[in-house]
C-alpha cells in the first residue's frame, strides 16, 4: 500500500526557504539600510564602511573550497547549524562595534560563516533530494532570501529610527538564532538514503531500495578537463556581471530623472521579480529544458542594458527591473541545474562550488566597476555598454553550451 505521507524532499525544501529568509534575507539583504545611520552616528565615510562587505564577500570567495570538502564529510545540517549560529555571533559583533576595524574584523567572520548559509549549500541539498523537479524545488527554496530580504528591509528600516542601528543588528542576530536552530534541527534532513528514502521520481516506484541509489557523473579533476566546464565557467561569469547591477539600481534611476517615490517603487518591482522569478524559471527549466531556458536567460541578459540604455523611456525602465529580476533569479537556479545535468552527482558540491565562486565574482565586480566608471565620466552609459557586450558573449557561451550537449546526445 502506498504512503501517504509528504515526501520529506518537500519539507527540506520549505525549511530551505525559511533558512534563505532569515539567514539571507534578514542578515545579509539588509545590509544597504544601515550605511547612513552607523556613518552618521559613528562619523565612518560610506566607502569606508562598504568595505567591510567587501572584506565579508573576498573571505566569504576564499573559503568556499573548505566548505565544498567539509560538505561530503559532515552533512549539510551540521553546517547550517554551527554556520546560522556564526553568522547570528558577527553581527551581534556589529552591534557592538565602535570604530571602522571592529566592522572589518567581524565583516571576516561573517564571511568565514557565509558558505554554510547560501545558494551552493542549499542547491547540494536539494539536488540530494530531487530527480525530477528539481527546477521547482530549487527556485521555491532559494525565493525565500528575496521574500525574508523584502519583510525585513521594510520592516526593520521603519524600526531604526525608534529602536536604533544597533538594536536593530542585535534584534537581527537574535531572531536568526532563535528560528533557525530549531528549523534545521527539526525539518532538515540530509541525504535521502540516510533515512531509507530515495530521491523524487515521478515516474518511479515509491518502494525502490534506498541502498540502490546511484551517483553518477564524473569528479572535478575530470571536468575541468572537459571543454564544456570552461565554456560554462566562462559564461556564467559573464551572466553574472548583470546580477551586480542593482546596488546602482536607485541611484541610476534617479540620475535620469526618476522621482525618489518612482525609483524606490521601481526597485521594489526588481525585488519582486526576483522572488517571483526564482519559482517560475525553476519549473520553466523543468518543463522546457536547460537549451530553452538558456536561451531565454541569454536573452533577458541582453535585454537589462539595452533597456539600461533607453531607461528614460518610462516603459523601458519597467522592462529593465523586471528583466534584472530575471537574471539575478535564473542564474542561481541555472547553475545548479546545469551543474547537475551536465556533470552529474557523484561530486556535485565540489563542482557547484567552482561555479559558484565563478558567479559570486561575476557579480561582486560589477559594483565597483560601475561606480569607478561612474566617478570618471558621471555616467553609466559606458559601464553598461561593456555590460552589453558581456551580455551578448554569455549568451553565446551558453548557446555553444547547448550545442555541446546535442553533440553529446547524438
Amino acid at each position: 500500500m502506498r504512503s501517504k505521507r509528504i515526501f520529506h524532499g518537500w519539507i527540506n525544501v520549505i525549511a530551505c526557504l525559511l533558512i534563505l529568509a532569515i539567514g539571507m534575507g534578514v542578515l545579509s539583504n539588509t545590509a544597504s539600510i544601515y550605511i547612513k545611520p552607523v556613518c552618521d552616528d559613528l562619523g565612518f565615510s560610506r566607502g569606508a564602511f562598504s568595505l567591510h562587505r567587501t572584506i565579508l564577500s573576498v573571505v566569504g570567495l576564499l573559503c568556499m573550497p573548505l566548505f565544498t570538502r567539509l560538505l561530503p564529510k559532515y552533512g549539510s545540517k551540521k553546517i547550517l547549524l554551527v554556520c546560522s549560529i556564526g553568522l547570528a555571533l558577527s553581527v551581534i559583533g556589529f552591534s557592538v562595534s565602535t570604530q571602522l576595524w571592529h566592522f572589518y574584523v567581524f565583516g571576516a567572520m561573517y564571511g568565514l560563516f557565509t558558505n554554510g548559509i547560501s545558494f551552493f549549500l542549499i542547491g547540494t541539498l536539494i539536488n540530494y533530494w530531487f530527480i525530477d523537479k528539481k527546477g521547482l524545488a530549487t527556485g521555491i527554496a532559494y525565493c525565500g532570501s528575496n521574500i525574508g530580504g523584502a519583510i525585513a528591509v521594510s520592516v526593520i528600516g521603519n524600526l531604526m529610527d525608534t529602536i536604533g542601528w544597533r538594536w536593530a543588528y542585535a534584534g537581527s542576530a537574535i531572531l536568526t538564532i532563535t528560528l533557525l536552530v530549531p528549523i534545521i534541527l527539526l525539518m532538515v534532513k540530509d541525504r535521502p538514503e540516510q533515512h531509507g528514502m530515495t530521491p523524487y521520481q515521478e515516474k518511479k516506484a515509491t518502494q525502490a531500495d534506498p541502498s540502490s541509489v546511484q551517483f553518477s557523473g564524473v569528479l572535478l579533476s575530470d571536468a575541468q578537463k572537459t571543454p564544456v566546464f570552461w565554456v560554462m565557467l566562462f559564461a556564467f561569469f559573464l551572466f553574472a556581471t548583470g546580477c551586480g547591477t542593482p546596488s546602482h539600481l536607485t541611484a541610476f534611476l534617479s540620475d535620469n530623472g526618476y522621482s525618489v517615490v518612482m525609483a524606490t517603487t521601481l526597485t521594489s518591482v526588481y525585488q519582486i521579480s526576483v522572488a517571483v522569478n526564482k519559482i517560475s524559471i525553476g519549473a520553466l527549466i523543468d518543463k522546457l529544458g536547460i537549451s530553452v531556458g538558456g536561451f531565454l536567460l541569454g536573452l533577458s541578459c541582453i535585454g537589462v542594458p539595452v533597456t539600461a540604455l533607453l531607461v528614460h523611456f518610462q516603459i523601458a525602465a519597467w522592462l529593465h527591473v523586471i528583466l534584472v529580476g530575471f537574471i539575478c533569479a535564473g542564474y542561481s537556479i541555472a547553475i545548479s541545474i546545469y551543474v547537475s545535468k551536465l556533470f552529474g552527482n557523484l561530486d556535485f558540491s565540489s563542482i557547484l562550488g567552482v561555479f559558484s565562486m565563478d558567479t559570486t565574482l561575476g557579480a561582486t565586480v560589477t559594483t565597483p566597476f560601475m561606480g569607478a566608471i561612474f566617478d570618471a565620466t558621471g555616467s553609466y552609459r559606458l559601464s553598461w555598454i561593456i555590460l552589453l557586450i558581456c551580455a551578448v558573449l554569455g549568451a553565446a557561451g551558453l548557446a555553444v553550451i547547448s550545442a555541446m550537449m546535442r553533440k553529446r546526445k547524438a
